[in-house]
């Protein structure tokens, strides 16, 4: 047979699936003996993840004759294998049974070298994402972000909120602790807020200087408010001492918020111009406070 000398994995199935026959190649690099898996179910063998989309696959090979699976395939060992498989209906001895020959090519090291090409550029991608200091997203990531909810809360007609914060005297910190604290002092705010952040379901990203900013999908005034007051509360509570500050012996923000419902009249320019003059509302009345656009509507801010 010529199956017997050919160095793909050749396997031939009843119509259910249960193996018939495996080459000599197939139990070299699967490691069972005959008795092993002839007779047995070949699902008993894929990885579970791979199971359901190898039946839609028997499917499409029933209506159409052929197809071609890559999954994986477990050894006697344990460890699991790609194979990439092209399987092929043929009529077998009784019409109304056909039988699947099935010839695989064991494609692991593809499959791997694959993955680390992912991973390689995943990591590329966050180090041309991310703030090289606080390792939140960048400025770069925010626009095309913001791009991205906004289109979606003008498509669904969901509320959508910002909030623009930045460390209360910052200059005064680094002149009173020096460059290194400063920057010792952004990574621990960064990374207070963005455990908050993640828990209402937002992004952080470093905007500029000591300026953050939050992204906040589908989330209401109320919503944004609570967010903005959970994160001042976190940082405070980080007690970094500032002898520099007039308004605390430890660092504090202030937050500007807004929240909208876009409309095709709007513009993401204009949702941070919002944000950002509540944060200079939130300086002006004193720091370390929040203040939302939306409350201030009425008032004149900025030669607003």
């Amino acid at each position: 047979m010529i199956a017997d000398y050919s160095s793909d994995v050749i396997t031939i199935h009843d119509s259910s699936g249960k193996y018939l026959y495996v080459s000599p190649a197939g139990k070299e690099i699967l490691q069972y003996e005959d008795e092993e898996v002839i007779g047995h179910d070949s699902y008993l063998f894929i990885h579970p993840d791979d199971i359901e989309m190898i039946k839609e696959n028997h499917q499409i090979l029933f209506d159409t004759g052929y197809v071609v699976s890559t999954y994986r395939i477990r050894r006697k060992d344990g460890e699991y294998i790609w194979f990439e498989s092209s399987i092929k209906s043929l009529q077998g001895k009784d019409p109304e049974e056909p039988q699947l020959i099935v010839i695989s090519r064991n494609i692991t090291e593809r499959k791997l070298a694959e993955q680390r090409l992912e991973e390689a550029n995943k990591i590329l991608h966050d180090l041309s994402a991310k703030d090289g200091l606080t390792g939140v997203w960048n400025r770069r990531t925010f626009d095309e972000k913001l791009e991205i909810e906004w289109s979606r809360a003008l498509r669904n007609s969901t509320s959508f909120s910002l909030i623009m914060l930045d460390i209360d005297s910052f200059k005064a910190y680094n002149d009173t602790y020096g460059h290194q604290a400063g920057d010792d002092c952004l990574r621990k705010a960064a990374a207070k807020i963005s455990d908050v952040v993640i828990e209402f379901g937002g992004m952080i990203f470093r905007y500029g200087g000591e300026e953050f900013s939050v992204v906040l999908p589908e989330t209401d005034h109320d919503g944004v408010q609570r967010a903005a007051e959970t994160i001042r509360h976190a940082v405070e509570d980080l007690k970094i001492p500032h002898s520099g500050s007039q308004i605390s012996q430890y660092v504090t923000i202030s937050l500007g918020t807004v929240t909208v419902i876009p409309t095709k009249d709007e513009h993401t320019n204009q949702f941070i111009e919002f944000a950002d003059k509540a944060l200079y509302k939130a300086k002006q009345d004193g720091r370390n406070r929040v203040k939302s656009y939306n409350d201030l509507s009425n008032l004149q801010i900025c030669g607003e």
